[in-house]
């Protein structure tokens, strides 16, 4: 007879955050990536924070232009950058110390694991949310869409088998026949 437990099964957890319209930048805008809401029909999808675990996450971010110069004023001037300059920065978190990331025009990726970007991961493990801040740096643009992709495992409690416990129950009898033995040879 074999024995053994559950096993942690890998996992992946996809979020898309695609708004209608889309959000015109600047002014900033940030969004929320929530993975512990994720329903595909199965329960199974949903991220449960405790029991699951993360390794790595990927954001995509997709941006497209606008395609109208920005009038920048400053004083009693003012000047229009060409509509071929546009860029703009991501960063993960309340405060950009979870990552900082220069986007362009087009689709963007970036993410981290575990060791690469720590705290990005573990703002994520705490309740399956991470928040993303896109910004203007130069131009204006629309943000289209974001997708985060989460790495990880799928925890499970190991549950006792009929046959450990089978094995675990021979063995205490094994003991206990020895001690009895021994117990009436002296």
């Amino acid at each position: 007879l074999l024995a053994g437990g559950a096993m942690a099964v890998p996992m992946t957890w996809v979020d898309v955050v695609d708004e209608s319209p889309d959000i015109k930048i600047p002014p900033s805008y940030t969004l929320t990536h929530d993975i512990s809401d994720i329903d595909s029909g199965s329960f199974s999808s949903w991220w449960t924070g405790g029991n699951d675990t993360i390794s790595s996450f990927n954001f995509l971010v997709e941006l497209y232009d606008d395609n109208v110069g920005t009038t920048k004023h400053y004083g009693n001037w003012s000047y229009t950058v060409p509509d071929s300059v546009e860029i703009g920065t991501a960063y993960t978190g309340s405060t950009g110390l979870l990552g900082s990331y220069i986007l362009h025009m087009g689709e963007n990726s970036f993410g981290g694991d575990l060791f690469s970007n720590f705290l990005a991961t573990a703002d994520l493990r705490i309740d399956g949310k991470i928040n993303l801040t896109i910004s203007s740096i130069v131009g204006d643009f629309y943000f289209d869409k974001s997708t985060l992709t989460v790495h990880g495992d799928r925890g499970t409690a190991p549950v006792p088998e009929p046959a450990t416990m089978l094995l675990f129950g021979t063995g205490l009898a094994g003991l206990a026949a020895i001690g009895r033995r021994r117990k009436t040879q002296a």
